[in-house]
């Protein structure tokens, strides 16, 4: 690599960076601590591209929706990778005085990134954000199946490119477990460093007005389980105890949702939000964050709702058990018994000294264990290549 006094930290994703999802508040969060510690950073996605160069690939990708998903998934990531490819060489032109580090957020942007290894001496990193597998993922979301074209080259993507990168880091255990044992890493150690959210935040004004006992943030859909947290909160009614609960999001299983709380007649206690961004704050507006998902690599709503002083009940799943210890920060439930579930939650809603007690140990987990201030200098490191 070329050894200069000027670095550059490029971000790379397929993502372009103003959504709500966890991977864009990630890369944000590094950007601004990044720019903070006096790095140059940049970020570059296929959406940088010229609006009128994006119009007709973007065009045909829409028609190939309405005949074939996976088709239209294959083309859009074609389309991608090469305006990737395309944004990074430009990049790199304008940059050929720094030393560049490239800062990938999924094996497809990893590939991008890897390609510029023969343009120019870089590092490359890549961070596993993905459950399980980035394949697995699709198949999850209806988007591809197993063994089709689009999980094969998701599959292959992923074989080729993590092994090659100059750093590999997990936000979990539980993930670097899964991904070595199925890729055989040659890295030397796995590099295990947790998310990290951003610094608590007051409420909007316009959401001011907005309080219950718990809420749940995520995008409505299968993997995400809110069935399961409205069966609960229909269980608990049965046994004399009303909660309100607090949904906030958007997606594919919205309109099931809102029905499913009509038939289980608890429409008035569930207030669907919608997608908010930047919704974190209004966690302190609740009792405690209630999480339903059935897969997390790590969970950083969790840690979003300690850093408000907020205990949490979710299902030991994935990278969880990582961040909840149960009885002092949170509790688990078991997501196949909505009854115990519903007993889960009145222990812990019912008994004030207990969630006090754990209110104050959750935001301590934040203060002592996922701090930005301490979080953010290790993931810097990492990309720099210092040893931690």
């Amino acid at each position: 690599m070329v050894q200069s006094s000027k670095k550059l930290l490029v971000v790379v994703s397929l993502m372009p960076g103003n959504g709500a999802t966890g991977v864009e508040t990630h890369f944000n969060l590094i950007i601004e601590h990044a720019a903070k510690s006096g790095m140059q950073v940049q970020l570059v996605t296929p959406h940088n591209t010229n609006w009128l160069l994006r119009k007709f690939p973007n065009g045909i990708g829409r028609l190939l929706k309405k005949l074939n998903v996976e088709y239209a998934m294959l083309w859009e990531k074609m389309i991608a990778s090469q305006r990737l490819r395309s944004e990074l060489k430009s990049l790199i032109a304008k940059h050929q005085d720094h030393e560049i580090i490239f800062y990938a957020q999924c094996p497809s942007s990893a590939a991008a990134a890897l390609a510029m290894k023969k343009v120019t001496p870089c590092r490359v990193v890549a961070v596993c954000h993905f459950n399980i597998s980035e394949a697995n993922e699709l198949v999850a979301k209806n988007l591809a199946v197993k063994g089709g074209r689009l999980w094969q080259q998701a599959t292959r993507i992923e074989r080729e490119t993590l092994p090659a990168v100059d750093q590999l880091i997990f936000v979990s255990k539980f993930m670097s477990d899964i991904v070595n044992k199925r890729l055989a890493l040659q890295h030397s150690q796995p590099l295990i460093i947790h998310n990290f959210p951003a610094m608590p935040q007051a409420v909007a004004k316009q959401y001011k007005n907005i309080a219950g006992d718990i809420i749940a943030i995520g995008t409505l859909e299968d993997r995400k389980n809110q069935n399961y947290l409205l069966q609960v909160l229909a269980a608990c009614k049965l046994q004399g105890k009303t909660y309100q609960l607090t949904l906030v999001g958007d997606g594919p299983d919205c309109e099931k949702l809102e029905q499913l709380a009509d038939a289980l007649n608890i429409t008035k206690q569930v207030n669907f939000l919608g997608f908010i961004k930047n919704a974190s704050p209004l966690i302190a507006k609740h009792r405690l964050l209630v999480h339903a998902s059935q897969m997390e690599s790590f969970g950083i709503v969790v840690i979003e709702a300690f850093s408000y002083g907020r205990p949490v009940i979710a299902a030991a799943v994935g990278g969880i058990p990582e961040v909840i210890t149960e009885g002092f920060d949170g509790l688990f439930w078991n997501l196949d018994d909505v009854k115990s579930g519903a007993e889960t939650l009145i222990s812990l809603l019912e008994n004030p000294m207990l969630l006090q007690q754990m209110s104050y140990q959750a935001g301590q987990t934040f203060q002592q264990k996922f701090h930005p201030d301490f979080l953010a200098s290790k993931w810097l490191k990492a990309l720099k290549g210092v040893a931690l």
